[in-house]
C-alpha cells in the first residue's frame, strides 16, 4: 500500500558555515546578513510569508562525522535575526 503525504513547496540549498549575503538594490552593494546559528547542509527552505523563511532539518556536523538533524529555525527579513523553533517530527534531509 502507498502512503502519501502533504508536500511542501521545499528549495533545497546545499549551504554549510556559509556567510549570507543580500543585494542591496539601491547601491547595487552587497551587505553581510545574520549568519545562521546552526550551519548545515541538504535543507529545506520555505517562505511562509513575504517576511520569513523558515530552515528546517538538514545535515549537521557531529563530532567526526555527519547526522541528520530535526532543528527549525525562522529567519525574519525586516529585523535581520534568527529564532530557533520547537523540532519538527522527524530529522530530515532534502
Amino acid at each position: 500500500m502507498r502512503v502519501s503525504s502533504p508536500t511542501l513547496p521545499l528549495v533545497v540549498f546545499s549551504l554549510l558555515n556559509v556567510t549570507a549575503t543580500a543585494s542591496a538594490c539601491k547601491s547595487n552593494d552587497w551587505v553581510n546578513l545574520a549568519p545562521i546559528p546552526t550551519a548545515r547542509q541538504e535543507h529545506g527552505t520555505v517562505a511562509i510569508n513575504n517576511k520569513t523563511i523558515a530552515i528546517l532539518g538538514g545535515i549537521v556536523v557531529a563530532g567526526s562525522g555527519t547526522e541528520m538533524t530535526d532543528l527549525l529555525q525562522f529567519y525574519d527579513i525586516p529585523t535581520d535575526t534568527w529564532s530557533t523553533k520547537s523540532a519538527v517530527p522527524h530529522k530530515v534531509n532534502t
